[in-house]
């Protein structure tokens, strides 16, 4: 029995050593995978579009440049850079998919592969008699030592590269989610970079504009400023005129006439612009009019009608315009103490109020009608209240008259049952005993 248990320990063990050796060929086809990915660390990782494209320095949350720097010049020339980076960046994202999506196919063999492995190795264990977690690092070596069989990967060595390689692959998915928003701020930024074009370009059309008012404002300056040096040549050639009569009656003559204008403009200035004032007042107090009337005839569905009415009343209706200039100035025409609406809109308003207060007379009217009713049901149904707990109530003592009854029914059957138990019994035994006597 010993030899036996002692013979199948040895073969687990070769047993153990074979798949660990398996474990080591498929832990060097994962580093061979490993040594062929794109990235063996993301945080060393180096892009090459950064160096192959050095405009996308201009790009990200933080860039490495700042796009201030960059002259209105070079827009257009750095517009089509940042338009081939993207699509390099596209295709790249692309590769980077087929990559991850062919490393996942990959893992998810060895993992199914490791885990056939492991439940055979169970299997041969409980197979064995005892528990392959009992093996020991030493017991392990012996093993391998005895059968000739050498493994250099162990399963904790194994399981910590298959956590490296997934934490690999979620590096690579979050560096395909970091390009992704970084081609979505490179879209958003060429399609503000172009809307800066367009205004820049508007602003060029603008400078040339004022450059060439300047020019020819310029020009009439100078020609301005020659006339006016040569009327000054003219008055200084003459004799000055200073202290003659006439000279000193045409200044106070102008002063006058100059004092006359501006008081007749300010008297004339007041009115007016307490006319505007009151030409603003009355436009806002008929447009809050306007609002109001508006709702009224939106709620009542008459929009339409009115719509009609207007339009056949504007077609016909002339520009009043005041032949008296003191018209215009009159505040109590301009504010009217009495205010005036269309006749049409006021027929219909006038309708719809009718109608409304008919609707709310009939509401009222059935109001007051259910009122009553309701106060003539009120002691009927206190009546039928009264009845239906009457009801209740016999119906109440007839359900416990009827369960004590079935009670008592119950036990009357139950005691009838327990004496012809015992009647059988007594006739069980008279019957043995008849039997006794009879043998």
């Amino acid at each position: 029995m010993k030899s036996t248990r002692a013979g199948r320990e040895r073969e687990l063990e070769a047993n153990i050593a074979i798949r660990k050796r398996e474990i080591a060929a498929l832990e060097q086809e994962k580093s061979e995978l490993q040594s062929g990915m794109a990235v063996e660390n993301p945080k060393m990782r180096e892009d090459d579009l950064l160096a192959s494209f050095p405009v996308l320095d201009y790009c990200g949350k933080k860039p490495r440049q700042s796009i201030q720097r960059v002259s209105v010049e070079q827009y257009g020339n750095v517009m089509i850079q940042l338009e081939i980076a993207k699509k390099a960046i596209d295709s790249q994202n692309q590769k980077d998919r087929a990559e991850i999506q062919e490393l996942h196919r990959l893992i998810r063999e060895q993992e199914k592969k490791q885990r056939t492995f492991t439940r055979k190795a169970e299997c041969l264990a409980e197979e064995a008699g005892f528990n392959i977690k009992s093996l020991t690092d030493r017991g392990c070596a012996g093993a391998l030592k005895m059968q000739d069989y050498k493994s250099d990967v162990s399963l904790a060595e194994l399981e910590a590269r298959k956590r490296l390689v997934d934490h690999e692959v979620k590096a690579a998915k979050i560096i395909a989610e970091k390009k992704g928003a970084a081609i979505v701020a490179l879209t958003k930024l060429v399609e503000k970079r172009r809307s800066t074009i367009d205004d820049v370009d508007s602003l060029y059309n603008q400078i040339r504009v004022v450059d060439r008012d300047t020019t020819v404002t310029g020009e009439e300056l100078a020609r301005m400023k020659a006339d006016m040096q040569a009327a000054d040549a003219w008055l200084e050639s003459r004799a000055d005129p200073s202290d003659s009569v006439a000279r000193k009656i045409i200044d106070e003559d102008s002063a006058t006439i100059h004092g006359e204008k501006e008081q007749a403009m300010n008297e004339q200035r007041v009115p007016q612009e307490r006319v505007i004032k009151a030409q603003e007042f009355r436009i806002a107090q008929l447009e809050k009019r306007a609002k109001v009337v508006d709702r009224a005839l939106k709620k009542c569905g008459l929009s339409h009608e009115v719509d009609k009415i207007v339009a056949r009343g504007w077609s016909r209706r002339e520009v009043e315009v005041p032949e008296i200039q003191e018209e215009l100035y009159d505040i109590e025409k301009i504010i009217p103490a009495q205010e005036k609406i269309h006749p049409g809109i006021y027929n219909l308003l006038l309708t719809e109020k009718e109608r409304a207060g008919r609707t709310v007379s009939i509401l009222t009217i059935s109001a007051k009608e259910k009122e009553e009713v309701i106060a003539a049901l009120t002691p009927h149904l206190n009546q039928l209240a009264a009845e239906c707990n009457v009801a209740i109530q016999e119906l109440d003592d007839y359900a416990s008259k009827l369960v004590f009854s079935e009670e008592k029914q119950r036990l009357q059957a139950l005691k009838w049952v327990r004496e012809q138990r015992q009647y059988c019994a007594e006739l069980l035994e008279e019957k043995a005993l008849l039997v006794k006597t009879a043998e």
